[in-house]
């Protein structure tokens, strides 16, 4: 081989292969991924003898099928809920960029929650667990703004005890949005001006830490916390459940049932109509 061509050649196979690297680059897609903006508000009616509820959240990720758990804050944030209703604001929670994708379940840990009321005294609420988990889709499209706002229900998540303690057992409506246009003050308000709504949908807390759809634990319930730090519910609660006659359109059956677990059933008699026989 000429050894004045070799330098040659050496040049040609570098340029070869840098253009190839440019190109394969080229080729391969760039991770697509939207922005998101976390938001917490109250939308709670009344609460005459509350001052202040604090929520503390400490971490809120949301779920794909094909990513599992994503992690979108990681902000220790506490949030006053009646102030926020007052003013009728949404809190920064966190925004962040996201792979883009559907997104079905949203999780939120919280930390604390303190109760103040009228007149100064603030006491810990207890709470039936710190991990609130509920269905909810969220839609994140590469290079635009999507929107989650976490709606507690003060009135419907707190409870008063037998012995004077508070129960926060979390009702939230979750709402989300797509191609949302959003405004954050320095002071960290919220503020949506345009958007286009994907979910809006309920989850309530039971006494045991299970988060039900469309579900909140019954104000006039009896709730008490044990010695153990189980929260119980106290005195009898009685349900009914009717079930109708199909022919005649009457209610045949009422079932009556107490926390004990004893229930009464009540039937009152059949009468069967058998046509050709008199009775």
């Amino acid at each position: 081989m000429d050894k004045k061509a070799t330098p040659w050649i050496i040049f040609v196979v570098i340029i070869v292969l840098l253009i190839g690297l440019f190109v394969w680059k080229s080729a391969t897609p760039a991770k697509a991924e939207g922005h998101v903006v976390l938001a917490i508000t109250d939308a709670a009616t009344d609460m005459t003898n509350i001052s202040e509820i604090a929520v503390t959240v400490s971490e809120v990720d949301l779920h794909s099928t094909t990513q599992g758990w994503v992690t979108a804050s990681t902000e220790t944030k506490t949030f006053n809920l009646l102030a926020l209703k007052a003013a009728g604001q949404s809190a920064l929670v966190n925004a962040t960029d996201l792979s883009a994708d559907t997104y079905d379940q949203v999780r939120v840990t919280i930390t604390d929650v303190k109760v103040t009321t009228k007149d100064g005294v603030t006491t810990e609420a207890k709470l039936p667990s710190g991990e609130f988990k509920m269905d909810g889709q969220i839609l994140v499209e590469a290079g635009k703004t999507s929107t989650v706002t976490l709606d507690f229900l003060a009135d419907a998540s707190l409870h008063l005890t037998g012995t004077g303690a508070f129960i926060f057992a979390p009702v939230i409506n979750m709402r989300s949005a797509s191609e949302a246009n959003v405004e954050v003050s320095s002071d960290e308000k919220v503020k949506v001006t345009q958007s286009k709504e994907t979910d809006n949908r309920k989850a309530g807390m039971d006494i045991d830490g299970s988060v039900k759809a469309d579900f909140q634990v019954d104000q006039n319930a009896k709730l008490d916390v044990d010695t153990d730090g189980v929260i119980r519910v106290t005195g009898n609660a009685t349900s009914t459940l009717h079930t109708t006659n199909k022919t005649t359109g009457n209610a045949t059956s009422t079932i009556h049932a107490n926390v004990n677990g004893n229930m009464n059933v009540s039937v009152p008699p059949l009468k069967v109509k058998i046509p050709g026989v008199t009775y």
